[in-house]
């Protein structure tokens, strides 16, 4: 999968294990402390987890890459599960982009969450690093030993706290948070729009607040130097919608376009 980095990287260690269920494959996410802020899962957390689900659903083209080009997610307010279950379901695959719907839920099947993801295939070119192999039966077998994080997501990724009242938050990018195209992998594009937006409004409504909406837009791919981000509120701050842009600093252009709903923590 272009978005399934190889381990020992950082989002390998979010702890996503992988079955067949009745032919269908599910994904699934044990809601451990360091991928919980205030009792919640991390947004960005679910970012991989439906990356991951829905990539392995449309990535079947050794010779092309897919890249992740939009994803929103929906979740409430509530206490992390015992379990994230995910599953993925196409709702238009075309010759260059494909459209899938990923459900998530709670160890008792109920739901918890809904994410809608855009993919576009773009064909492998001269020079492009090798694509991991794509068998299902491996990738199952193979994200079944990889160790987890023993240190907070946010933390782990590196996102550091510039300037929370204009929501600035930088990354220096790493090897180990590269997809295997090269490219920032998705969920670590996710944990910067994240951070900045629960920085803005914990900052600014004096009480922490918690990301439970993303809408994603992948503009340009950021894959050397520094990330930095900038958030403001569209409407009254109490309403808790944050636009969030990131800019390739080194490239001096915007490279992911996010909108974000906080709500105060629970």
């Amino acid at each position: 999968m272009t978005d399934l980095p190889p381990s020992p990287s950082i989002p390998s260690q979010l702890g996503v294990r992988l079955s067949m269920e009745a032919e269908t494959l599910v994904g699934h996410l044990l809601p451990r402390l360091e991928l919980c802020t205030h009792g919640m899962v991390r947004a960005s957390a679910l970012v991989f987890l439906v990356d991951v689900v829905a990539g392995i659903a449309v990535d079947t083209d050794p010779d092309a890459w897919t890249f992740t080009s939009d994803l929103s997610l929906r979740v409430p307010a509530i206490p992390a599960p015992e379990r994230i279950d995910a599953v993925a379901g196409i709702l238009r695959a075309g010759r260059r982009s494909v459209t899938i719907e990923v459900g998530l839920l709670d160890e008792s099947g109920a739901e918890l969450g809904y994410s809608l993801v855009g993919f576009a295939r773009i064909a492998r070119r001269t020079g492009d690093p090798e694509k991991p192999d794509i068998a299902l039966d491996r990738i199952i077998e193979g994200w079944k030993d990889i160790p987890v994080l023993d240190t907070p997501m946010r933390d782990a990724v590196g996102v550091v706290q510039v300037d929370p009242v204009g929501g600035v938050v930088e990354l220096e990018i790493q090897p180990d948070l590269l997809n295997p195209a090269g490219a920032l992998q998705g969920a670590m594009v996710s944990m910067v729009a994240e951070a900045a937006a629960e920085d803005l409004a914990s900052h600014t409504l004096g009480v922490p607040q918690i990301v439970t909406d993303l809408d994603i837009r992948f503009v340009a791919q950021a894959r050397t130097g520094l990330v930095r981000s900038r958030a403001a509120f569209i409407g009254p701050p109490s309403d808790g919608s944050v636009r969030v842009d990131l800019l390739d600093v080194g490239q001096d252009r915007a490279v992911t376009s996010v909108l974000a709903r906080t709500r105060p923590a629970a």
